[in-house]
């Protein structure tokens, strides 16, 4: 079994990195590329009152049709106006 340089500079691939760091350091990397990625994608995650009042409108409609029951234009737009108006 080959031992790794720790010491040498020049390290070709992200293996040695890891091999050669102790335990915090690669929970402290792991954890802000973590952070980071969630940051990034925190932003497109956020959904609008008209959209989210239309997902909610149309679960609900699905839920109704599977009993069989019908649910109206007016039902609908009743269901979504406390949504939108929040």
């Amino acid at each position: 079994m080959s031992s790794i340089d720790c010491s040498s500079s020049r390290q070709d691939t992200f293996l040695p990195f890891i091999l050669c760091c102790n335990e915090s350091v690669i929970l402290r990397f792991f954890v802000h590329a973590l952070i980071l990625h969630a940051l990034a994608y925190a932003y497109f995650q956020v959904m609008g009152g008209e959209q989210a009042a239309g997902v909610l409108a149309t679960v609900k409609r699905d839920q109704i049709e599977r009993k069989g029951d019908e649910w109206s234009q007016e039902d609908e737009a009743a269901f979504k106006q406390p949504i939108l108006d929040k």
